[in-house]
């Protein structure tokens, strides 16, 4: 399964490691590349639009802390079209 992991401090890192060692594909979208190097170091591939991350995986899992991160993310046009429907 291709699963999109957005958010990847702590938590989501960890999500994105345990997906990766059950054998999935995993897709990871963070607002900086560079705070996603540990898991794309281990398989994971970085999507820099988190619209792109969501069209591209059979499901996706969201690790934000703040709620204006998951305003800014979510409510985007590109998101609002990626989960239409």
């Amino acid at each position: 399964m291709k699963v999109a992991v957005l958010g990847i401090g702590l938590m989501g890192s960890a999500v994105a490691e345990g997906m990766i060692k059950a054998g999935h594909e995993v897709l990871v979208y963070n607002r900086t590349e560079e705070k996603a190097k540990s898991v794309i170091d281990k398989g994971a591939t970085y999507v820099p639009i988190a619209a792109d991350a969501v069209k591209a995986a059979d499901a996706s899992i969201l690790v934000f802390t703040d709620g204006s991160v998951v305003r800014n993310i979510l409510l985007t046009e590109e998101m609002l079209k990626a989960v239409k429907g």
